[in-house]
């Protein structure tokens, strides 16, 4: 035999019926699968044998059997085998012990589907619902602060949203990405207190996403009391690139030309941020703030798959810092003979 009922939900052997239902709905909380899909295994396992030990331990009846005879007195034939000669000592004869089952005939009562009395207590299956209702504080005393503020979702507020920035490739942002990102956050559970979950998210982008672009998750921020959870937003960053730069739809590549090439002409590979690679050949003399555009080899416009902004090539010319006297008279013959 492994754990006991009471160990299960943490709570002594005297514990009354708002313990028990206060233990169980904590624990449910926190080991609901959806809330834990990072170990969902273990999370299953857990979450049904709390639910296990709270329609034990909430039934007079079974509760009673348990303390007498254990667990293997509750599962005793799965509820269908006849009890030892007598009936079991406190019991009548005939009684017969306790299975659990989807919803089937089970000894002394049917015990239901973990998922099923989660969404009894609870109002709702989902865990990441919305708290109001009487569901969930179907175990509060009329006082309660929690209960006061939290009877109607339609009386509180909606809490402040939360920004955090998301860096993102100027690669990401060209070809598109789909990312995935944990958000934790701190929800209340069924006393009140504060307790971290977190969650894992997939959002996808667009080609041609821009920085500043907000990703919105509903509902996903922090609890408080008296307030409906605000929204996680994300706000999409740029990321330095050690090319490229960005300006509207267009890139802006700035290439170094030693004085020499911007005088007589060359050639420049470029390699594109979807990994494309082409020559651009330059004939003309390059000049201090010469540029060279490229069409249609910018970021993709959003919405518009089929165009792209333009390749802004920006050239930077790069002088010598010493010529001897002979280059220099050369250089002066040359150009006044140009």
């Amino acid at each position: 035999m492994g754990r006991s009922y009471y160990d299960i939900l943490g709570v002594s052997k005297d514990a009354d019926d708002e313990e028990l239902k206060k233990a169980y709905k904590k624990l449910a909380m926190k080991w609901h699968p959806d809330r834990n899909l990072e170990n969902k295994a273990r999370a299953e396992k857990e979450f049904k044998a709390v639910s296990e030990a709270y329609q034990v331990l909430s039934d007079k009846d079974k509760r009673q059997v348990y303390d007498a005879y254990g667990e293997d007195g509750l599962k005793m034939g799965d509820g269908n085998a006849p009890p030892p000669p007598g009936g079991m000592h406190g019991f009548p004869a005939g009684a017969k012990g306790f299975s659990f089952s989807t919803g089937g005939p089970g000894g002394f009562g049917e015990f239901r589907n973990e998922f099923d009395l989660f969404q009894d207590l609870f109002g709702s299956n989902d865990p990441f619902a919305s708290r109001g209702g009487s569901g969930f504080f179907s175990s509060a005393s009329a006082d309660s602060p929690f209960l006061r503020t939290s009877r109607s979702s339609s009386q509180k507020k909606k809490d402040r949203d939360q920004e955090q920035e998301y860096g993102l490739t100027l690669e990401e942002m060209y070809t598109g990405t789909t990312k995935k990102i944990r958000l934790t956050r701190e929800i209340l559970d069924a006393s009140g207190q504060r307790m971290e979950v977190s969650r894992v998210h997939e959002f996808t982008l667009k080609p041609g996403t821009k920085s500043g672009t907000k990703i919105r998750f509903e509902g996903e921020g922090h609890e408080r009391h008296g307030y409906v959870p605000g929204d996680v937003v994300l706000v999409i960053k740029e990321k330095p690139h050690k090319l490229y730069t960005r300006n509207g739809n267009n890139l802006v590549l700035k290439n170094k030309v030693p004085l020499v090439d911007a005088l007589t002409g060359f050639e420049i590979t470029v390699e594109t941020l979807d990994h494309r690679r082409f020559r651009v050949p330059v004939r003309e003399i390059i000049s201090p703030g010469y540029s060279k555009t490229i069409s249609n080899e910018g970021f993709p416009i959003k919405g518009d798959v089929n165009n792209r902004g333009d390749l802004v090539i920006e050239f930077d010319i790069t002088f010598p810092t010493y010529l001897s006297s002979d280059k220099k008279q050369r250089l002066k013959e040359v150009f006044s003979s140009a």
